[in-house]
């Protein structure tokens, strides 16, 4: 049961625990209903983006970079992500250019 349904922090948290858990696949669902629920959800959009640098491979890494690019974007200027890998995504993606 899921006490608070329509509220978007909670599917982020959730997802949260269950990326650090390595359950990558359920975390991006929970995920997705939080960007659902509210598309501004920075966390939201750069747990996304950890979770594909994880899975790594040139698609994922694309995304991943799209995902921290929309997370700055949804962002005040005060925004410090948990997870900082876009650098990282970037000098992987040009390796495999």
């Amino acid at each position: 049961m899921f006490l608070a349904p329509e509220y978007a922090a909670a599917w982020n948290n959730r997802g949260f625990v269950k990326l650090y858990a390595g359950m990558y696949d359920e975390a991006l669902k929970d995920l997705d209903k939080c960007l659902a629920l509210d598309s501004s959800f920075n966390c939201a959009w750069n747990n996304k983006g950890y979770i594909c640098y994880k899975l790594g491979g040139k698609e994922n890494l694309q995304k991943a970079l799209a995902y921290y690019n929309k997370a700055i974007a949804v962002s005040n200027k005060n925004y410090k992500p948990y997870w900082e890998y876009k650098e990282d995504v970037l000098v992987a993606l040009k390796k495999r250019e």
